[in-house]
């Protein structure tokens, strides 16, 4: 006799129903199946569980109904994600999925990627691309920058700060795991040798909002070692930053 081609699900389960019903053992009921269905009916294991439901009472050979996650997010969840990551940029993703329970984490990974355009750095959650408000900070820091070299020339340049970054592990964070992270060396750029900056009367070009207030006065506040300036650890800021810090007028 030749095999039953293509049957449903439910009409194998059905089977299985009735042989378990029938008294048959689970090793029976695969060897039935296995007849009538072939090798491509259900496999041994398949067969095993439904037996198990049906003794334990299941009656229905469907599927059970699952809850639906959304196949297209709306603005409202968008809007809600990218709320949460301004509030916490070191949010992981374990932590936003249970905030989205709505939403696969695929899906969710894929809204903060490519939707919004986010991406780890420093441990954070950062915008790939700069918003129209970074562009016009730096426009206006630099227009500030050259407005204070009109008013005093050479004089101003020797009170600039530049950066530079380097990797680090942050083996003692938060979350108690190890994070690849940002460390901003601040170094002392002098024009004239032996001048010593002015930490007493300085103030912050860049209004940038990565710089944050607690960390810029920090900045402020070194103090001058023999031949450098205290190295200050920037995990909030991204790599290759130039701090521009000047004399106040």
């Amino acid at each position: 006799k030749m095999s039953i081609q293509s049957p449903a699900k439910c009409e194998i389960r059905s089977v299985i129903r009735y042989l378990v019903w029938k008294g048959k053992t689970p090793v029976e009921v695969y060897n039935e199946v296995k007849t009538a269905y072939g090798d491509t009916g259900m496999n041994r294991t398949s067969v095993f569980k439904w037996c198990r439901e049906f003794k334990n009472g299941r009656t229905s050979v469907h599927d059970d109904q699952r809850s639906k996650r959304p196949s297209i997010l709306t603005d409202d969840i968008v809007e809600k994600i990218e709320n949460a990551l301004r509030d916490d940029r070191r949010l992981t993703m374990d932590e936003l999925s249970a905030m989205f329970p709505q939403i696969s984490r695929s899906l969710l990974h894929e809204t903060i990627t490519e939707t919004l355009g986010y991406r780890k750095l420093s441990a954070r959650w950062v915008p790939k691309q700069l918003t129209d408000q970074h562009k016009l900070n730096r426009v206006e820091a630099g227009q500030e920058f050259l407005r204070r070299y009109k008013l005093h020339g050479d004089e101003f340049l020797r009170s600039i700060v530049t950066g530079d970054d380097y990797h680090k592990k942050n083996i003692e964070s938060d979350r108690e795991i190890q994070k690849l992270i940002y460390s901003t060396i601040v170094s002392e750029h002098q024009l004239e040798h032996g001048y010593e900056l002015d930490w007493e009367n300085i103030s912050v070009l860049d209004s940038e909002p990565c710089f944050q207030k607690r960390l810029m006065s920090k900045m402020i506040f070194i103090k001058k070692q023999t031949k450098a300036i205290n190295i200050q650890n920037d995990t909030d800021c991204p790599k290759h930053t130039f701090l521009n810090i000047a004399s106040s007028i």
